[in-house]
């Protein structure tokens, strides 16, 4: 796969963080969940990206919005649990084939219209809210009645999480009982092990850039789709780690 290649390089093991939701910052790390990567996870990966799986040293770490969530919770173990992860070559795990076709299936019927029912599934708004997908910044963003509620780095990022907490609300049982930063946290490991674009199906390609702004300029991992350009993940590169 595309980031079973990346974690061969020494740029791959720096990629640890992303945002998702405004409210709910989540991070993910695939690398994290390929056997034979320990080493690289405690040398490059911020002890707050651990702590997203459960894995940081002392007392859990806190982010915004995910106050009452479960430091334990193993994402790896839930999904796999869920019947959404499965053994595949080289010691990897990747999606099973029914829930790759359910998630495929869901992100093609999703319209605009229906975008709270799986934000209220994530607990982040009511079901009857009314919400709109709009571009700002080179982001994806969930707006209610003028207000933010959820942030992607793009709008097929958008639709594979919000179709993705549909589909894991039914295979989850105690799924209503979770902490919404669970939840989130459950969405956005499952995006980790998408091989290809949920917008046109194209091939996801690793890469990293300099992001400039007014006064600071800033290394960034990315995978984006070789088709259409859709960004599904961007995060920040530790380059004093790599320097290490």
């Amino acid at each position: 796969t595309w980031l079973a290649l990346a974690v061969e390089t020494a740029v791959a093991a720096a990629v640890a963080e992303g945002l998702f939701l405004a409210a709910l910052v989540v991070i993910w790390l695939r690398g994290y969940l390929v056997p034979g990567t320990p080493t690289l996870t405690k040398r490059y990966l911020p002890e707050r990206a651990l702590a997203a799986f459960g894995k940081a040293p002392g007392d859990p770490v806190v982010h915004p919005g995910e106050r009452g969530g479960d430091p334990d919770l193993n994402v790896e173990g839930r999904l796999r649990e869920a019947g959404a992860l499965e053994p595949c070559r080289d010691g990897d795990l990747c999606l099973t084939e029914d829930l790759r076709a359910a998630w495929h299936d869901r992100i093609d019927a999703l319209g605009d219209g229906d975008i709270a029912g799986p934000l209220a599934r994530l607990g982040v708004v009511d079901p009857g809210a009314s919400v709109e997908l709009v571009e700002r910044d080179r982001s994806t963003v969930a707006v209610i009645d003028g207000r933010r509620a959820g942030m992607w780095e793009s709008d097929p990022a958008a639709r594979a999480d919000l179709t993705a907490a549909d589909l894991l609300a039914d295979r989850v049982p105690d799924w209503a009982d979770l902490a919404p930063a669970d939840r989130v946290r459950l969405t956005g490991g499952l995006r980790v092990f998408l091989e290809t674009c949920p917008a046109c199906e194209g091939v996801l390609a690793f890469d990293t850039e300099t992001r400039e702004s007014c006064c600071t300029s800033r290394e960034v991992a990315a995978v984006s789709c070789e088709s259409c350009g859709a960004r599904l993940f961007e995060s920040p590169v530790d380059t004093d780690a790599l320097a290490a």
